[in-house]
């Protein structure tokens, strides 16, 4: 039960961020700690597959890689950003 709840708030935050990710402080400040705000759907998914929960895992798949899909064009950038 407490992987699905881990999991649907950090869908949240994700869905959050693509549609209203600057629109009040809160989020601004999710924004901004977005490489590790999702680090419990990597424990969430360790432990779903251990108990063979395979749409939980599934389901943390998903935030993980939404994750990698907002974390990865700052890491494999040649140059930082502004």
């Amino acid at each position: 039960m407490a992987g699905w709840l881990i999991v649907a708030v950090l869908g949240l935050v994700a869905l959050l961020r693509l549609v209203a990710w600057d629109s009040v402080q809160p989020l601004i400040v999710l924004n901004a700690i977005t490489p590790i705000i999702y680090l419990p759907a990597w424990g969430v998914i360790v432990g779903a597959l251990v108990a063979r929960r395979w749409w939980l895992a599934a389901a943390a798949v998903v935030i993980i890689a939404a994750q990698l899909a907002f974390v990865l064009p700052e890491l494999s950038a040649a140059t930082p950003g502004p």
